[in-house]
């Protein structure tokens, strides 16, 4: 199963994505969610998503 983390400066649109999407029935699974690229940085040093 792949890692996906999103990331996006709008909460609104990453609760959206991440419920709206049936991550799992595509073999995903999404670690983080993250609202700026600092805070995606320092969850990528955590748990890398593939990519």
């Amino acid at each position: 199963m792949y890692k996906v983390m999103l990331v996006d400066d709008d909460y609104p649109v990453l609760e959206l994505l991440s419920e709206t999407i049936s991550w799992e029935a595509l073999g995903l699974r999404v670690t983080d969610c993250c609202e700026n690229g600092v805070a995606a940085l320092e969850a990528a040093e955590r748990d890398m998503p593939h990519h």
